[in-house]
């Protein structure tokens, strides 16, 4: 019997897995963790199934006239086939919500979800088929007499004690449920919501924004100081300095920008976000500067969302650019003072320093000078024009002509920089153009076509969520420009849209769970008593995230809520189902003992789901906040935490409310049985 249910385990994993490669892939940590998850359901489809069948055999060698065992086995394979049915379908439709993500979310979790629903159907499989096709060749030629119940059973007579006494003490259960609903329920809304947990990474990144305009010499100073404090830090391993832009180089940042990759030490990896703030406070104390820091891939991810190093951006958008630039700096001043915002910048500086060159096409004219010869003649003084090439054996050297790195830093200069004329006479440039100290737009952003100007919003560690809704509030009691809009992105926006698809979606498949214990139940007290009892198991998990994650709720987190749900909706479900075949199969008569039985015969299959569960989700749990467990350990946090009331819901509350409001007869012919 042992080695029938453990079969089950492997192949259903290895089903997972072949459906995991053919739909492209791999097998990551997420898809792992999926497969740790569905441990518990993989192994009650066999249980449930062995154990009923075992069950019959004994009855069956025990009767007066035995029947053949292969008979036996199949009525017992039968009798259980509808509840392991429904109960498999409506754990993989309350992970729908979980398939549906899109963006970065559905990314990290789609292998998750696959994994899992891939595993509990492989598992359904192979309880319908493998499992009763294995107990006929195991099971069927051995005498049911000397087979013995597993260990686990005798527990019974302990839980039957222990139903018993809980049912005189029924109204407090209920109302110590009720307190468990309302005060997980009241706490949801004070939780932090979080899209992505706090990366665990020995490498941080530090930003420092001055004023537009500043030199590369001031920023070269700045960039030195920083340097010299993080080279005595002992928290530093390693530090690489960032600044200005390089001819080829892929990055877009201004002069004015400036970042450091910081490679922490042993001792700052010890815990890598008050190392993280230690550093920021050591630099941060330079005046005109802003500074924020950022873990590597958290930085990644929010680049690949909004293409901005923050958590926020918002987009204004505007016919006039004049007016979209002072919409985004009126906003800029505006949330930069809220609570939780660390620094609101406009990504495009409206105007910078420049020196202005209007060629004087008259006195062009006069002088025979072309404007392309002008123009020639500036590109060479200041960019450079390779004249030739010297050669030094295997080696190939340019001849760049340019002015000197001295007159190119004098604005005067400009103005006696020779041009050449019709008749070969050189003449000042000074004399054909007017030279004179500006201000221009630093750069003209655009998006789908459209004028745009991002503002960038740096918010406090675990306070995007809130810092967005506050923001959204305050532009829209600012007023904009006429024709201008807004629209949101990054982290936050990513966030709100993951936990309002989980919603709509998981609101969604609740309406197709009901549907469908509707018809495995075909009660609909039955029904709304398995949904009520529910929350009981979903308040454990809730109780985690205060306790264990301080109350910040991740995507991980939400995935666990959802996975409990489906654990808890299984276990109950599969309870009801046994006990209303004790009254319509078996001929036991409706009494509260029915219930307490059904419980009791089901205690096995339940106490394994939730150890296997547990094994399977221990080590990730106790991982949390090492790398690469940053996901995948909250979700396990929750998931353990919720396994403890969904078992004692499962054990205690719904055979005791089942006793006292359900009312369950005789088979009837309306095609529900």
């Amino acid at each position: 019997v042992a080695l029938i249910s453990f079969v089950s385990i492997p192949i259903s994993l290895l089903a997972a897995a072949a459906t995991l490669s053919a739909l492209g892939l791999s097998l990551s940590t997420m898809a792992l963790a999926g497969l740790a998850i569905a441990l518990g359901e993989v192994v009650d489809d066999a249980v449930v199934d062995i154990e009923n069948i075992g069950r019959r055999l004994r009855e069956n060698s025990a009767a007066a006239r035995p029947e053949p065992p292969l008979r036996v086995i199949l009525r017992a394979s039968i009798e259980v086939r509808s509840a392991v049915v429904f109960a498999t379908f409506c754990v993989a439709i309350a992970f729908i919500p979980v398939l549906a993500l899109g963006g970065v979310a559905g990314r990290l979790f789609a292998p998750l979800g696959i994994a899992y629903v891939a595993a509990i159907l492989a598992s359904l499989a192979v309880a319908l088929t493998l499992t009763p096709a294995l107990a006929a060749i195991l099971l069927a030629g051995r005498d049911a007499r000397a087979m013995r119940d597993p260990p686990i059973t005798a527990l019974r007579p302990a839980y039957t004690r222990a139903l018993a006494a809980s049912r005189r003490a029924a109204p407090v259960l209920f109302g110590l449920g009720l307190i468990a609903i309302v005060i997980a329920a009241a706490s949801l809304p004070l939780l932090s919501p979080r899209f992505l947990p706090s990366f665990r990474e020995n490498n941080v990144i530090i930003h420092d924004r001055a004023a537009p305009g500043t030199s590369l010499a001031t920023m070269l100073t700045v960039g030195q100081r920083t340097m010299d404090i993080l080279a005595h830090s002992k928290l530093v391993a390693d530090a690489v300095m960032h600044v200005g832009r390089a001819t080829l180089s892929n990055d877009h940042s201004t002069v004015n920008d400036q970042e450091f990759d910081v490679t922490l030490s042993k001792a700052g990896n010890r815990a890598p976000r008050r190392s993280d703030a230690a550093l920021m406070k050591a630099v941060g104390d330079i005046d005109g500067l802003a500074w924020w820091s950022n873990s590597f891939l958290t930085e990644r991810i929010d680049e690949s969302l909004s293409g901005v190093t923050a958590p926020i951006k918002i987009s204004v958008f505007g016919p006039k650019l004049s007016a979209v630039d002072r919409d985004a700096r009126r906003i800029a001043a505006a949330i930069g003072a809220l609570r939780g915002v660390t620094d609101a910048s406009v990504a495009a500086p409206a105007t910078v320093p420049a020196l202005m060159i209007h060629l004087d096409r008259r006195a062009m004219l006069r002088n025979g000078v072309t404007a392309t010869t002008a123009l020639d003649a500036m590109r060479t003084a200041y960019a450079g024009r390779t004249v030739g090439h010297l050669y030094k054996g295997m080696l190939t050297e340019p001849i760049v002509l340019t002015m000197t790195p001295a007159l190119r830093r004098d604005p005067r200069a400009i103005a006696a920089l020779p041009v050449a004329g019709a008749d070969g006479a050189l003449v000042p440039f000074g004399r054909i153009a007017s030279i004179h100290q500006g201000t221009e737009a630093a750069r003209i952003l655009h998006q789908d076509g459209r004028r745009v100007q991002d503002v960038t919003v740096q918010a406090a560690p675990d306070q995007a969520a809130q810092v967005l809704g506050e923001i959204r509030t305050r532009i829209r009691k600012l007023g904009l420009a006429a024709g201008d809009y807004v629209t949101y992105g990054g982290t936050a926006v990513a966030g709100n849209a993951a936990r309002r698809s989980l919603l709509i979606h998981g609101a969604m498949a609740l309406a197709g769970i009901i549907a469908l214990l509707s018809l495995a139940l075909g009660d609909a007290r039955a029904v709304a008593l398995l949904i009520a009892t529910l929350p009981v198991g979903l308040a454990g998990g809730i109780a985690a995230v205060w306790i264990v994650l301080g109350g910040h709720l991740s995507l991980g987190a939400m995935v666990g809520l959802v996975t409990l749900f489906g654990i808890t909706l299984r276990n109950g479900l599969l309870l009801l189902i046994h006990t209303r075949r004790l009254v319509r199969e078996e001929g036991e008569a409706w009494t509260p003992e029915t219930a307490r039985r059904a419980a009791s015969e089901r205690l096995p299959a339940i106490l394994i789901t939730a150890t296997v569960t547990a094994l399977g989700l221990l080590l990730l749990a106790l991982a949390t906040g090492s790398p690469g467990d940053a996901i995948e350990g909250p979700m396990a946090i929750v998931i353990l935490g919720g396994l403890l009331t969904a078992s004692a819901s499962n054990l205690f509350l719904l055979p005791n409310a089942a006793a006292r409001l359900l009312r369950i007869g005789p088979r009837r012919d309306d095609g529900l049985d």
